[in-house]
């Protein structure tokens, strides 16, 4: 699973692929964010009810069910008439999907995507991003973040969304200019 910066930077890349204004769309970026990260919310549910944050890890958070139930509620809290709920799905099928390309040492390995329609879990073939080193255990959870193994892969991560990055600003360029050559 890669970490939440990871995940994080995959809802900045979202936001800047729709050519937002920064400024004035300030909430709809903290609303990508937040979906960006929400599948996670089991961890925290672990924590809470089980004292242990992998209790509830992997399980119906992580399904497109989930993701786009709790999208499509985030658009129509987000106001005018749900028009950011593609939006906000779209982060959280992200996060799916990056959890997905990342390598899962604990069993089931995956995630139940398809849940609650089958309970089976299922994870790419090929391995991307790395996994994440913690501690399930309440006590420990936060500081067993800190390692080097993490900020390795944290490491990756930015590798990887640099370089999406990249390629989304030279796109983004490119078609700026045809355009300009276009209108003139």
């Amino acid at each position: 699973m890669p970490t939440p910066i990871g995940h994080i930077a995959s809802g900045l890349l979202l936001f800047a692929a729709g050519s937002r204004s920064w400024r004035k769309q300030a909430g709809v970026l903290l609303a990508l964010f937040f979906f960006a990260l929400l599948p996670d919310i089991d961890l925290a549910f672990g924590l809470l009810l089980a004292g242990n944050a992998n209790a509830f890890h992997h399980q119906a958070t992580h399904s497109i069910f989930f993701v786009v139930a709790a999208g499509w509620i985030g658009g129509q809290l987000l106001g005018q008439k749900g028009r950011h709920a593609p939006l906000l799905i779209t982060a959280g099928l992200i996060h799916l999907a990056l959890d997905l390309l990342a390598k899962d040492t604990s069993a089931p390995y995956g995630a139940p995507v398809l849940w609650p329609f089958w309970n089976g879990y299922i994870i790419a073939p090929v391995r991307v991003f790395s996994d994440v080193q913690r501690s399930g255990d309440a006590a420990s959870f936060l500081p067993s973040l800190f390692n080097r193994h993490n900020l390795q892969t944290i490491g990756i991560e930015m590798a990887v969304f640099g370089l999406l990055w990249g390629l989304w600003s030279a796109w983004s360029y490119s078609r700026r200019g045809y355009e300009r050559k276009a209108s003139s």
